[in-house]
């Protein structure tokens, strides 16, 4: 037991970041309670960093910018940083002409 993490959403974020697009649908029931009912922030900045990347690949624009930018707000992570940059290489690449982003840490 000694290897046991304090917090199992942790096993779960770890198991996520090598997931495909089902594993993400599947857990994001579970993320999304987190997000909203864990008293922690840690927890709750954790689940949304895994929420942007499922908003993300869900092409879920609405939900993805709602989570990114209050993040934005505040000390933004790497994990967030990545989704906004990663979202918009994508945009760039359909056409969409070209966008900076400059997140500052």
């Amino acid at each position: 037991m000694d290897n046991f993490p304090q917090n199992p959403h942790h096993v779960c974020q770890r198991a996520l970041k090598t997931g495909d697009k089902k594993d993400f649908t599947d857990a994001k029931p579970i993320f999304q309670l987190i997000s909203t009912n864990d008293p922690a922030d840690d927890a709750r900045k954790e689940a949304a960093c895994v929420l942007a990347r499922i908003y993300r690949m869900e092409d879920n624009k609405n939900e993805f910018f709602k989570l990114t930018m209050k993040d934005m707000l505040t000390t933004p992570c790497a994990e967030i940083c990545y989704e906004l940059g990663t979202y918009f290489v994508g945009q760039r690449l359909r056409g969409s002409g070209s966008l900076v982003l400059q997140c500052r840490l």
